[in-house]
């Protein structure tokens, strides 16, 4: 009943430690084609875990080109960097 925005807003306040609420929110903003938003999203979402970094790197790599994904995307830790490399 609420916009989407608003719930998302909320998940990140409530749950900002959830790896999981940052990767869905860049998800959605990705489908808007927001993608300044997916970046910050999917980036908060991996400074938490790199569980997602296939599938976020992977949807990004025919997007944007490899050191813009690790400028904006990858936290600064040369083990997801090295992770992401095969992506």
């Amino acid at each position: 009943t609420e916009p989407p925005d608003v719930h998302l807003a909320r998940a990140k306040r409530v749950a900002n430690f959830d790896p999981e609420v940052w990767y869905v929110c860049g998800l959605v903003a990705a489908d808007r084609g927001d993608w300044p938003s997916a970046l910050a999203d999917w980036r908060e979402s991996l400074a938490r875990s790199p569980r997602r970094l296939g599938a976020i790197t992977g949807r990004l790599a025919t997007r944007f080109p490899p050191e813009r994904i690790r400028d904006e995307v990858l936290p600064d830790d040369p083990e997801v960097w090295r992770a992401a490399t095969p992506f």
